[in-house]
């Protein structure tokens, strides 16, 4: 034997109108304490209004309220972050950089860029936090003691100094530098190089398994953190 009831609203004893149950709207059931609405589920949606608290939540995405997914889960518990800002950028040209010159990076190859945030030879990031880069460069020089290095310019000025030594004769080697920022939205990276050899040299001139531009072992990467 099945039985129905009907009603509008589920209370308490009392009869406390401010909390329970409000059934008024067809397909949606609304949980109420205080005269506020609390849990509203509809045939669509589950939306709490307030913190929720559990032990435990079983869950494979995590979307925004707008609907763009920040974080999925799969079985084994690993997660991804597909709307992180995240890129890698390489070099397929030779660049020259004059003698005493500080002298900006240009890239021609993108192996990804998730969100679009790099354009114009710089990062620009797209909210706050902290960022890690990482970029290799080769240059050959052919004068003992001529100092060679890498600057990183935050926001058009010098910001941090990268690798930085005094070279060999006739030799091709890599510059090196890796280090974390602290962005604020809209804050823009870029890359300079420099080196005193008396004359001009090539970034990207030759790498260290052979001749010829590779953007393999030229490139500038990097990532937020959080």
């Amino acid at each position: 034997m099945t039985s129905t009831i009907h009603a509008d609203k589920i209370m308490n004893s009392s009869g406390d109108q401010d909390s329970g149950v409000d059934l008024l709207v067809n397909d949606q059931v609304k949980l109420k304490t205080a005269n506020t609405d609390r849990v509203t589920v509809t045939d669509a949606t589950t939306t709490v209004a307030n913190d929720l608290a559990a032990a435990t939540i079983k869950t494979a995405t995590v979307k925004h309220t707008g609907g763009t997914t920040g974080l999925t889960i799969d079985s084994t518990g690993r997660i991804l972050t597909p709307a992180r800002p995240m890129f890698e950028v390489g070099k397929n040209a030779g660049q020259a950089v004059a003698s005493g010159a500080i002298t900006k990076m240009t890239w021609q190859t993108e192996a990804y860029d998730v969100g679009g945030n790099f354009a114009s030879d710089k990062f620009t990031a797209p909210i706050a936090g902290k960022y890690f880069m990482s970029v290799y460069l080769t240059m050959q020089t052919t004068v003992a003691g001529a100092g060679v290095g890498l600057i990183w310019y935050k926001n058009g000025s010098t910001f941090k100094y990268g690798h930085h030594q005094s070279t060999e004769i006739n030799i091709t080697f890599g510059l090196q530098s890796s280090t974390v920022f602290d962005l604020a939205a809209n804050d823009y990276i870029e890359i300079y190089a420099f080196q005193g050899s008396g004359s001009t040299r090539e970034i990207g001139q030759g790498d260290n398994v052979g001749s010829g531009t590779n953007a393999n072992s030229n490139y500038w990467t990097g990532h937020l953190i959080g």
